[in-house]
Formats: C-alpha cells, structure tokens, sequence
C-alpha cells in the first residue's frame, strides 16, 4: 500500500511540474494613421504599420494602387507606398485600404480632396517680353502655353520673351480665385474662362 502511495505522489509530482503550454498571441496590426486627406493631385502616400502576422491588402477602390513595401529589421515594422491618381471630379472622394494580418484588420482612409475649378486666361499681345499674372488663391497649379510652341507649369513670375508680333498666350490655371496684371500695354484681349 506504501508503495502505491509512492507512485501516486510520484505521480503527482510529475503533473504538478508540467509546465502549461503558452498560448500563442493574438495576432495584431497598428497603424501610425487612420485617415490621410489629399489634394487631387495623383501622389504616393506612405503607410507606415506594425504586425505580429503575415499581411496583405485589401484596397477599396482602383484609383488606389499598392506599389512597393519595405521591412524594419525586426521584421515587425513595416512601409508601404500607394499611387493615389489625380482626382478628376468635382468631389472629394474616399477609398479604404484593409490591412489583413493574420486574423487581424486595420482600416486606412484615404480622403482625396475634389479638383478644384480651372480658370484659363487668355492672353492676346504684342509684348516682347510677357510675365504671369499673380494668381490668387491657396494652391495655385497650372500649365501655361506661351503661344510660340513653348508650354511649362505655372511657376511664380515666370515669363517669356517673344517676337513682338502678335502672340495668345493661355494659362490655365486650376485653385485660382482671382489674378492681378500688372501691366496692360501690349495686351490687345483678355478673354476669361471658368470650368
């Protein structure tokens, strides 16, 4: 009997030693945003996240594309870049990007900011040398045709020289909510526009 109480402690002793099994983490996943809001120019974004667990995206709508990614030396912070193309309309729109770890999700909105209205200004003259107006307005972007074959994008004071003959220069000019010419005296039309 005394050895049977032996082996039962043994037993015991045995079982009480065991050491449980751990169970395994959860799987998660951070972001360092939750929302980023654009302007309507195509641009890519970063996305900077932690995870514990395999990934992968789910993008909500296709003017959002997945293009490259990198990963910390700890292999648990990453970035990844997204192409955003410009946004034509009218209206802001938004898109969602999922990221899917394991049995984890972590949403992203991305909220792109409609375009703005585009105001052309025409320009014709007799200058030799013509400079941009100054556009009003909180961004200003746009592209100018100095009307001898020569285009650039706006940038402040820029100019062009000419002939002196005849010339049409357009600007068109999206964000601007006004202008101011400095000088008149060659300038024979100014035809304004707003789309």
């Amino acid at each position: 009997m005394k050895k049977y109480l032996y082996v039962i402690a043994a037993l015991m002793f045995v079982v009480g030693c065991h050491k449980p099994t751990p169970s395994p983490e959860a799987d998660r996943v951070e972001s360092v945003a939750t929302k980023y809001e654009l302007s309507y120019e195509a641009q890519t974004i970063e996305l900077k996240f932690d995870t514990n667990a395999e990934y992968s995206f789910e993008i909500s709508d296709s003017w959002i594309t997945h293009v490259e990614g990198s990963r910390s030396q700890s292999m648990k912070s990453y970035t990844a870049r997204f192409m955003v193309e410009e946004n034509v309309a009218k209206q802001e729109r938004v898109a969602y990007i999922h990221i899917l770890a394991g049995e984890a999700q972590h949403t992203v909105t991305i909220v792109q900011g409609a375009m703005p209205e585009c105001m052309t200004l025409q320009l014709n003259h007799k200058n030799t040398k013509l400079t941009s107006p100054t556009w009003r307005g909180d961004v200003v972007t746009g592209n100018i045709n100095w009307g001898d074959g020569t285009e650039q994008s706006y940038v402040e004071g820029a100019s062009h020289g000419f002939s002196g003959a005849e010339q049409q220069t357009t600007f068109d000019m999206r964000g601007a909510t006004g202008f101011k010419i400095e000088r008149l005296d060659e300038i024979t039309a100014i035809e304004i526009g707003v789309e």
